[in-house]
């Protein structure tokens, strides 16, 4: 199975996920109503609304001489937050063009978000990282060659509330 399969099956199951919380939800009453109470704690549910943001930049090595130099660099990134132990997802994408001068290349993508959280210290972020030439999705032609790097982080913690999360990647292609 090639990347791009994977990819696209990635996101099918993701997607698959997160529809099929909704029908549960929604089977047991109504889906935009959270519970009012955790269990085992006597105090009502709070909200709080997140917010912050990730910059991630990648400093690009190119090594294979079969990548035309003025192919367009894709640089993409995708946050997946499961919430609320487990009953809420958010998935966060954001996409920006590289820029490349001989063998180096860089490209920063800046990812801001906005979640309503009741659980934050339990609540888990992963992050993946992708980087193609040329892009999917740009119209380029030819398609081939084509190169791409895929890069996935560790689950974290969601950052504190109003931070911004700075990542530095190196990547070759």
């Amino acid at each position: 199975m090639n990347r791009r399969t994977a990819r696209i099956l990635f996101v099918c199951v993701c997607v698959m996920t997160v529809l099929l919380a909704g029908v549960i939800s929604a089977a047991a009453g109504n889906p935009d109503q959270k519970p009012q109470q955790k269990a085992g704690y006597g105090s009502p549910l709070t909200t709080t609304t997140y917010t912050g943001k990730f910059v991630v930049s990648w400093d690009i090595t190119f090594t294979d001489t079969y990548l035309p130099s003025g192919d367009t660099i894709g640089c993409e990134v995708t946050v997946n937050l499961t919430a609320d132990q487990g009953t809420d997802h958010y998935i966060e994408k954001a996409a920006q063009a590289g820029t490349r001068s001989g063998n180096s290349g860089h490209c920063t993508v800046t990812l801001a978000y906005a979640w309503q959280l009741t659980d934050e210290p339990e609540d888990i972020v992963e992050l993946t990282y992708v980087l193609a030439v040329p892009p999917e999705g740009t119209g380029q032609t030819p398609v081939l060659p084509f190169r791409e790097n895929d890069q996935f982080g560790l689950p974290t913690h969601v950052p504190a509330n109003g931070a911004t999360t700075n990542i530095t990647l190196d990547a070759t292609l």
